[in-house]
């Protein structure tokens, strides 16, 4: 009865918020109803984990149950001390979690639970402990920690270090705590385990102390690195100028930064040049023979295999070896200047005026596994490529590396060379490619000369270059005929708009020679209610208009000028002091627009995302060729054709097509069997408009 009364008073009275238990007066009321009837009221005991630890990255929890003597169920819980909240999940229970964890540490929980009674049983005890995993390092690729890395000074290379932490909520950072032998400007970084290193001198073996740290505890590891002077930082063919046609050229092959305390023992190396451009005639001994007492030297000529088509048609290969009475131990001999002569190749050209004006290539060609090695004196280790770089008339210094290439290849040694093995050749020597540049018969062939008068970049030749663009006049001789002398930016394409542009900077001295930008940039036109628009700002257009239509320009500040070709009006814009530029509408015409071809204010020849239903003259594939490549174009309509082949002196050498072709796509192929290596120009005329592209014949 008297507990049936005590439900019902609980009923009707609050939960104090305060005090975690009962109210005041709730309790007060009980006392007076019920103290005389009750000696003692038992207190609600808690029970559960005394200890608990867990992972700082975890939420813990822990159950807890209360109880009393009377089996008075307790209605409220509380945290004396310590960190988490409680919340109730039964008549008799309690669940404390706890999602804020330290990273590490201890820390005690108090809590107690406060019965029907109104009082609050004894604090129960629980001790905590927060636990964090040390990062572990579980991997160094490339190469085993405590074997140590090979690197030349000045050389950058990476190693890669792999660490886990079991705390999925943690953070590593990554830092280099030391390394010994240390070189005044060496660059060392890491950065998310990849270590960066560019030592910058000494010879040593450097002991690098890597770590990675979670904010709390941290792992450290010992990376080895073997410093040395490389035996090769580069290895060059130099390119020779002004040779002539029926003449010998001497090609020196030079090794840069010699090592004096490795020093080069041997060198094997093969050559690929164009035996339709060249003979070879003999290899000569460097100047590393005599003042480092080298005595062998050895070349063999014709390695070609029969039937491989892809293959130069010319390979020598030249050995040398240190002689016996050359320093046996370090130092080794190197030369004054870091600049060693290995040894001089020795051609001749053909004499024949077809090879003029071209540039004869001599580069580095990998057959096999073991083209182009280089040894160091004492035999123990071999140094082969880790970059090529080829030389290119119109681009200059490319990189051609692709160690993913197979052989026989010009790309370099190939990473399937590379067996893993103790002893295996080191990736060092950066290969770098030259050859002879032959003379044209009249003299100077760069451009801008393009009335071949001996005089590159006067306000003559741009006055012809202009009449060639709105008029196309034939030019005074050959060489301006085949266009070598247009093409100002060396972009491989000859007398676009974008080589007058640049050409008249260059006269009024706005830009210097050399100044190109060969890659295009993008454009789009509109033809609308008879005007034409342009959505970028350009330096110039040549428009070609059906019919002998009259036109008006637009472009404000831009000078014009215009012919009537095979009846089709030609409209040039440009700025003559070479700075004007325009955009929007520039030119009004109702005229139908058989072609557009716009160029940027610096030189930059533009494509157009939208062109005129005009012919189209696709690249010849594959470019480079040996000996046969395609052609394709199309056309939008039945047109007289005509497609030559130009070579790089401005002599036609091929006529292609020559008659009245449907409309539609087309495909021509050129044999180019009795050509010499070299740059040639294919052309393209259809309907009075000209289109012309560069491709490269490679044996």
């Amino acid at each position: 009865m008297l507990r049936s009364m005590f439900h019902k008073l609980n009923r009707t009275l609050p939960i104090s918020a305060n005090s975690g238990c009962y109210s005041l007066f709730a309790c007060t009321l009980a006392i007076l109803v019920f103290g005389g009837l009750t000696a003692q009221a038992a207190v609600p005991v808690v029970s559960g984990p005394t200890d608990y630890s867990f992972s700082h990255c975890e939420t813990g929890t822990l159950d807890f149950v209360a109880s009393d003597q009377e089996n008075n169920f307790p209605y409220d819980w509380e945290i004396v001390s310590g960190p988490g909240t409680l919340a109730v999940t039964g008549a008799h229970s309690a669940r404390w979690t706890c999602d804020d964890a330290p990273q590490s540490g201890t820390a005690v929980l108090e809590i107690r639970a406060c019965d029907i009674s109104g009082t609050w049983g004894p604090v129960h005890t629980v001790n905590l402990e927060f636990l964090n995993t040390a990062p572990e390092i579980v991997s160094v690729e490339d190469i085993s920690p405590w074997e140590a890395m090979p690197i030349g000074v000045g050389q950058t290379k990476t190693r890669t270090i792999v660490a886990l932490d079991f705390d999925e909520c943690d953070s590593l950072s990554w830092s280099i705590v030391s390394w010994f032998p240390q070189s005044s400007g060496d660059l060392v970084t890491i950065e998310d385990g990849v270590v960066t290193y560019k030592p910058a001198d000494g010879e040593a073996s450097v002991e690098m102390v890597v770590e990675v740290s979670d904010g709390l505890e941290s792992t450290q590891i010992t990376i080895h690195w073997r410093v040395r002077w490389c035996v090769c930082k580069w290895l060059q063919i130099d390119r020779v100028d002004g040779a002539m046609p029926g003449q010998f050229a001497d090609v020196v092959v030079r090794i840069n930064d010699l090592d004096s305390w490795y020093g080069l023992g041997s060198f094997d190396l093969l050559f690929a040049y164009d035996a339709g451009i060249m003979t070879f005639n003999e290899a000569l001994r460097g100047d590393i023979y005599e003042d480092c007492n080298w005595e062998y030297l050895s070349y063999q000529v014709g390695m070609n295999e029969d039937g491989c088509a892809t293959c130069p048609t010319g390979l020598v290969r030249v050995v040398g070896v240190v002689g016996a009475s050359g320093p046996q131990e370090p130092p080794y001999c190197m030369l004054e200047n870091d600049r060693t002569t290995l040894t001089v190749l020795r051609f001749q050209l053909a004499d024949d005026e077809r090879v003029s004006c071209q540039f004869a290539p001599v580069r580095f060609y990998w057959a096999d596994c073991e083209s182009n090695l280089l040894t160091i004196a004492d035999g123990t280790e071999s140094q082969i490529s880790t970059n090529v770089v080829d030389y290119d008339p119109y681009q200059g210094f490319v990189d051609i590396t692709d160690d993913l290439s197979s052989l026989p290849s010009y790309a370099g040694t190939p990473d399937e060379c590379l067996t893993g093995e103790p002893g295996e050749p080191y990736r060092i020597c950066t290969f770098i490619n030259g050859g002879i540049e032959v003379l044209c018969p009249n003299g100077d062939p760069e451009p801008g000369d393009i009335n071949q008068n001996g005089i590159r970049y006067e306000m003559s030749d741009a006055v012809l270059f202009q009449r060639f663009l709105t008029e196309i006049i034939p030019c005074p001789d050959p060489p301006a005929q085949g266009g070598y002398a247009t093409d100002i930016n060396r972009d491989g394409q000859i007398l676009t708009v974008a080589d007058y542009v640049l050409l008249l900077r260059i006269i009024t001295g706005d830009v210097l020679p050399g100044s190109y930008k060969t890659s295009p940039a993008p454009a789009a036109y509109t033809h609308k209610n008879g005007t034409l628009g342009v959505d970028t700002k350009m330096g110039a257009a040549l428009v070609t208009l059906r019919g002998d239509a009259p036109v008006r320009s637009l472009a404000e500040g831009m000078d014009m000028a215009q012919g009537v070709v095979e009846g089709n009006r030609r409209i040039l814009l440009y700025s003559l002091d070479g700075k004007a530029t325009f955009s929007g509408a520039f030119l009004e015409t109702d005229a139908e627009i058989l072609s557009i071809e716009f160029a940027t204010w610096d030189g930059q020849t533009v494509m157009l995302k939208n062109q005129p239903q005009t012919f189209t003259l696709k690249q010849n594939y594959p470019n480079p060729f040996n000996p046969v490549t395609t052609i394709c174009f199309a056309l939008p309509e039945a047109s007289d054709v005509s497609l030559d082949v130009i070579n790089a002196i401005g002599q036609t050498v091929a006529h292609l097509v020559a008659e009245r072709l449907d409309k539609g796509p087309h495909m021509v192929k050129w044999d180019a069997i009795n050509m010499p290596s070299g740059v040639y120009f294919y052309r393209l005329k259809a309907n009075g408009i000209f289109e012309t592209k560069k491709m490269v014949l490679l044996k």
